[in-house]
Parts: C-alpha cells; sequence; structure tokens
C-alpha cells in the first residue's frame, strides 16, 4: 500500500492528478510521453471535447442586398401651352384708370377705348346748327337705336367736356345719310337716338363719328378726330331679317369681329323691334 502524503501543512492526504483522474475514470491513467528536451515530468493528458464555444464567435455572414424597387416620380401632365392676355383690338388704346369720379359705364379702372385718327392740319369745318339735336332718326323708319359715347384724353383717360361729336350713317333702307350732332357734358358723354344702320355695298355696317374741339358750333378752325363705330355681324345679321332693312338688295360686307367696337345689347332679348342699347368710349390725342 502507498503511503498516503500530506500537504505542507499536515492537514490532509494529498492525492496526486493520476490518481483522481483514474479514480474519476474507472481505467488506469497512462502516462503522457516525454517530449523532449523538457525535465521529463510527464503530465496527465486529457480529452477536451470539441465545442462551439472554442472556435469563437461564428462570423456575420452579410444579408443580400435587395435594390429597393424603383418608384415612379410622377410627371405632370403637360397643360396647355400659355396664351398671353389679349391686348387692346387693332385701332384701339388702353387708357390710364380714371381719376376718382370719373368712372366710364360704371367702371372705374382702366379700359380700352377706340382711338380716333386726327385730320393732318386745322380747316374750317361747317355745321349747320338744325343738326345740334339728340333725336337724328326723326321719321325715318328702322330698328330703334340708343346710342351712348363718352370722350376721353388719351395721354391722361381724363373726360372732355365741351367738345362735339358729330355722327352719321345710312338709313334703314340704305338710301339717306341721317346726322346729327352733340357737345359733350363734362364727364364726357353725349347721347343720340337714331335707328339701326342700313348698309351700301362693300361697306361694312358702321357710324361714323367725329370729335371737335375748338370752335366747330362757330363754324371756326378745328382739328377733327374721326373713325367708323362698327356694329357687331351677328346682331346685324338678325336685324337684316327685319322689316325694312330685308329690303335691302345691296349685298351686306361681313365685318371682321375684332373690328365691332360697339358695344350692342337689346332691351327685350326675344323682340330686337323694341330696341338697341349701343355705348362706346371714344379717345383724342389732344
Amino acid at each position: 500500500m502507498a503511503a498516503l502524503q500530506t500537504d505542507d501543512n499536515g492537514v490532509g492526504p494529498v492525492i496526486s492528478q493520476r490518481e483522481s483522474s483514474a479514480a474519476h475514470e474507472g481505467t488506469p491513467a497512462t502516462a503522457a510521453p516525454a517530449i523532449p528536451g523538457s525535465s521529463g515530468t510527464t503530465r496527465p493528458s486529457r480529452a477536451v471535447p470539441a465545442t462551439a464555444w472554442m472556435a469563437g464567435p461564428a462570423p456575420a455572414i452579410p444579408s443580400p442586398i435587395v435594390p429597393a424597387p424603383a418608384v415612379p416620380v410622377p410627371v405632370p401632365a403637360p397643360g396647355p401651352p400659355a396664351v398671353p392676355a389679349p391686348g387692346p383690338l387693332p385701332g384701339t388704346r388702353l387708357l390710364p384708370a380714371a381719376r376718382p369720379g370719373t368712372a366710364v359705364l360704371g367702371s372705374s379702372t382702366a379700359r380700352t377705348a377706340l382711338l380716333l385718327t386726327p385730320d393732318l392740319e386745322e380747316r374750317v369745318h361747317h355745321l349747320p346748327l338744325e343738326l345740334v339735336r339728340r333725336d337724328i332718326a326723326g321719321d325715318h323708319p328702322g330698328v330703334p337705336l340708343m346710342l351712348r359715347i363718352r370722350l376721353l384724353a388719351e395721354k391722361t383717360g381724363d373726360p372732355i367736356g365741351g367738345a362735339v361729336l358729330d355722327i352719321r350713317h345710312w338709313d334703314a333702307l340704305g338710301r339717306t345719310e341721317v346726322r346729327g350732332a352733340q357737345v359733350t357734358d363734362p364727364q364726357g358723354y353725349a347721347e343720340f337716338r337714331t335707328v339701326h344702320p342700313g348698309w351700301q355695298d362693300g361697306v361694312p355696317v358702321h357710324i361714323h363719328a367725329e370729335a371737335h374741339r375748338g370752335g366747330y358750333l362757330a363754324g371756326g378752325r378745328s382739328v377733327a378726330h374721326s373713325g367708323r363705330l362698327h356694329l357687331p355681324e351677328a346682331l346685324t345679321a338678325e336685324v337684316a331679317q327685319l322689316p325694312p332693312y330685308r329690303s335691302i338688295r345691296t349685298p351686306r360686307a361681313v365685318n371682321d369681329e375684332r373690328a365691332c367696337t360697339l358695344h350692342v345689347v337689346p332691351r327685350d332679348r326675344f323682340d330686337l323691334v323694341s330696341g338697341l342699347l349701343a355705348s362706346i368710349v371714344v379717345a383724342v390725342s389732344a
């Protein structure tokens, strides 16, 4: 029997590692071969089962990168091309805004006026005083027409009072010229009672207007500003179906709608015979 060994303090027996291993495993311990160059002391070898933790943490496997589906960017549908704001019609001019108390046909903002053409030089005009009248239709038949004209200064847009507006046009049969004149009031207005004009061959339906400043009524010298106040063709086509206009055998010249400067509305939209209301703003350069 082997003698028991005690530790340095003499407390208890000391069991060698070889004996402990053999006791636990139930088999005699085998000595491991000596390693050359060592002290010859052998240490017990112990099989250590391979475990996952010995290999360290598993390397991270990158996940495949899947690109996100492209999101279509909404493209606005092409709209209609930009249309420039309509400017003044040929032969018209956009006047400055009216001063307070000088509203044009109920509007105090800037407005478009028919620019009358001046004569090249002053000349003597003669107007019989009996033609200074508001009612120029007299006993001439036709669709009644109330005409209201306002005269303004081109540069400032101010009303011109004390000027003479002289108008003339063909009667409803296209045979006789009717004529009359009025002096504009302090707000530049002049009104006439007449009939819807007739027509002659090759000439669009219109009212000829002249504006005079100076001694026109006294037979003095003045510069006349003149222009044509055209009637809307759509309305004239309806009037042409009524008596006495339908008796006119002369072909009617069709006017460009852009030159229809008169604003005309019927008193009764269901009955043109009841009369028409026409208005316009005209301007002169001096």
